[in-house]
């Protein structure tokens, strides 16, 4: 959430610090890149750029793809109030 909330409206790309998403998220240098990794691999996330001392990484948050046979977004099928009856 809080990489899509540093994200540019007109690019959805952002650059909060890690050390500002792990303090964040309270977890270790691991974990996050972990977790960065499972956002990246769900399609969710891309890592534009990676960081480097004295270098903010550049994430993007990616749109969500609409499903064929719902018409609903992954984040609302994950909701209860939007399934389908």
């Amino acid at each position: 959430m809080d990489i899509a909330l540093d994200a540019r409206d007109d690019n959805r790309q952002g650059m909060p610090g890690e050390q500002f998403l792990m303090e964040r998220a309270q977890c270790s240098k691991a974990t996050f890149y972990r977790r960065m990794d499972a956002l990246a691999s769900a399609g969710l996330v891309k890592v534009v750029r990676r960081s480097a001392p004295g270098t903010r990484a550049i994430y993007e948050v990616l749109p969500l793809v609409r499903l064929s046979t719902t018409g609903l977004t992954n984040a609302e099928t994950r909701s209860v109030d939007n399934h389908p009856p």
